[in-house]
């Protein structure tokens, strides 16, 4: 290997202290030192051998920060997401772990159908309007799956994240799901019961994701799903008689980008994870999605039900 020595670089993209964190980790992670690094002026100096720095170069221009008079996409170009996307999908090396549990997330999906459709004709096909539930069975599954991936790849991160990303996650985590669970089960069974739903799942998981970084993500996270699981129980109380199950599916879209814009966070802004970051193993992710799936489909068939529901 060749003599390290020094590189003095300028790169625009870099906008705050976050920023030049990012860029340290990158820079150390790939054996170079941070001699000086500068947001205000985009100035790194760094010491590494020189077959060293177009890795990190590379690095350094996935997650935004390009050296001046390169052709790299800017940061907060709408391509950099998409470009995401596609290393998720194709499990790209660097984003190995999100494309384990976004595989991990297929067999999940798969495995809870499989097993709501074997508890219909056990269990369920002799009650009463019983095919009115299934656009909400539907949305339950994916409720149960987003929220397992979302806590899992949150989990990949839990160590050395920044206090502003954590108690952004614990906000996120206690704050989507919650909101979902308590929309299926405000229309299936009513305020009472939806609110208690979207606020028992909304905090759990808000406050799991977040005491990563102390009481402060813990309480953001608690927060977040208390008035998640109340705000998703009203919507479909307030919208029994207009549209709902369209108006749900569209909304649950909208929530499933969100929860893929807090992975795309994690990566961007605390940096890779490779599968040994990831807590879980198949078996087990796919046990938690079929449990969660099955107990709300079995709140919102069996549950108390209010004087306001859509079944």
């Amino acid at each position: 290997m060749s003599e390290a020595v020094v590189h003095r670089l300028e790169f625009t993209g870099m906008t705050c202290g976050s920023c030049e964190r990012i860029m340290e980790r990158i820079a150390e992670r790939n054996g170079a030192r941070v001699n000086e690094i500068d947001a205000d002026s985009g100035l790194v100096s760094l010491t590494c051998a020189p077959e060293k720095l177009s890795p990190i170069l590379e690095e350094f221009a996935r997650n935004g920060f390009r050296k001046k008079g390169s052709v790299e996409e800017p940061r907060g170009n709408p391509r950099r997401v998409l470009d995401y996307l596609g290393a998720l999908v194709s499990a790209a090396e660097h984003v190995q772990a999100e494309s384990i549990l976004f595989n991990y997330s297929l067999a999940g999906l798969m495995a809870s159908t499989l097993a709501l459709l074997v508890s219909y004709f056990l269990f369920f096909n002799g009650v009463p309007d019983v095919l009115a539930y299934f656009p909400f069975w539907v949305l339950a599954v994916l409720t149960s799956v987003s929220s397992v991936y979302s806590y899992y790849n949150a989990k990949c991160y839990s160590n050395g994240i920044s206090c502003t990303n954590g108690m952004m996650v614990g906000m996120i985590m206690g704050m989507i799901p919650g909101f979902m669970a308590g929309a299926i089960a405000g229309a299936t069974n009513g305020m009472f019961v939806g609110s208690l739903a979207g606020m028992a799942l909304g905090i759990i998981l808000g406050v799991k994701a977040g005491k990563t970084c102390g009481i402060m993500g813990a309480m953001e996270g608690a927060m977040a799903g208390l008035m998640a699981g109340i705000m998703g129980a009203m919507t479909s109380v307030m919208m029994l008689n207009d549209h709902l199950v369209a108006f749900l599916f569209i909304l649950f879209a909208l929530c499933g980008a969100l929860l893929l814009g807090m992975s795309y966070l994690l990566h961007r802004e605390e940096g890779q994870r490779d599968q040994t970051h990831v807590s879980v193993g198949l078996p087990r992710f796919a046990l938690l999605c079929v449990g969660l799936s099955l107990l709300l489909v079995v709140l919102m068939v069996y549950g108390p039900k209010g004087p306001l529901t859509f079944i």
